[in-house]
This record gives structure tokens, C-alpha cells and sequence, in this order.
């Protein structure tokens, strides 16, 4: 996503921090953890431009006028395949789509005005080329479940899509034929 909003919005820096050493080489080789080759090429057109990998957290929060913190899905330690995550490997296109071409972005804030400061500064830079995007703002935990109830509608959706499609496998109906 960092890599996106850099692309879209040159003018702001974007820093991403992280406590790995691994992970942040990772991201400034040429040889980068990602699966994608259009994610690779925007990565690499914005990093030393407006998009920096960095271990030093100090001088990132002291620099940033804003700050995201992202975290990684959580899995149970019993990875038995009903408890492992969902493997978004084989929707990769269809994610790098939707950060290109999102039809809606949510903001969510504190009820402060440090936080409704963080909304408006937020909603300046969501542009993608001359096409403004809708976004909503809402308060903190209306917008965490509103996340959690979207992700939820896909991971149901992407159960659904399995299902059908191992019901048209042992068939020998054809998936592309449904509609």
C-alpha cells in the first residue's frame, strides 16, 4: 500500500519503518519479498524518490507528520489447514487492482481534533491522477469494523469461489461457464 500511495502522490515522503533487518534489506535490493511484478516495478519507480525502507524509528516518527502502523495477519500456532490464514497469493492481481484503482477509502480517527486534523490531511492526498476518490470518515472503531466486516465478506467469498469450484472439478461441470 505505501508503495501505491507513493506512486499516486509524489509530492508526500513516505517512509516505512520496520524492526527487521531482513525485511528492510529485503526491500531495498533489487530482489524484493514480494510475489507481483507490478507491485516490483512501482516499488522500484518510487523507492529514492518518495518511498524509503528504513530500520531507524526514532528519526522516522520524528520526521513524519503522520504515522500507520500496519501489522501482520495473526494465525493460530496450530496451523492445521482450518486454522492457518487465508493465502491471498492466488487473489494477487485482483489486490494490486484494487490499491490502483480503489472505488472507496476509509479514514478512521480519534474523536480529537488532532485526530479530525489527521481525517482532512488524510483525504487531500487520495487522488488517483484526476479521478478523486470517494472517502469516509468515521470514528476509530467504526472504521476498524468496518475493516474486519470487509474482510470478512471476502474471505467468505473466496470460500464460496473454492467450494464451487471444487464441486465443477469433481463434476466435470466448467467454473468459467457459471455466471
Amino acid at each position: 500500500m505505501s508503495a501505491v500511495i507513493a506512486l499516486r502522490n509524489p509530492e508526500v515522503q513516505i517512509t516505512v519503518v520496520d524492526i527487521s533487518g531482513t525485511r528492510i534489506d529485503a526491500w531495498n535490493s533489487e530482489k524484493m519479498p514480494i510475489i507481483d511484478p507490478r507491485l516490483d516495478s512501482i516499488v522500484k519507480r518510487v523507492r529514492g524518490c518518495n518511498l524509503a525502507f528504513t530500520l531507524d524509528v526514532d528519526k522516522a516518527v520524528y520526521e513524519a507528520d503522520m504515522i500507520f502502523i500496519c501489522v501482520g495477519i495473526l494465525t493460530k500456532k496450530n496451523r492445521t489447514e482450518k486454522d492457518m490464514a487465508l493465502d491471498m497469493s492466488s487473489v494477487d492481481v485482483a489486490t494490486i487492482d484494487d490499491l490502483l484503482n480503489p472505488d472507496r477509502i476509509l479514514i478512521g480517527s480519534l474523536e480529537t481534533p488532532s485526530g479530525y486534523g489527521a481525517v482532512v490531511a488524510l483525504r487531500l492526498p487520495t487522488r488517483l491522477g484526476s479521478r478523486i476518490i470517494k472517502s469516509f470518515a468515521q470514528i476509530f472503531w467504526s472504521s476498524e469494523l468496518s475493516k474486519l466486516a470487509t474482510n470478512a465478506l471476502l474471505a467468505q467469498r473466496i470460500s464460496s469461489m473454492n467450494a464451487i469450484s471444487a464441486i465443477c472439478e469433481a463434476t466435470g461441470a466448467s467454473v468459467s461457464e457459471l455466471s
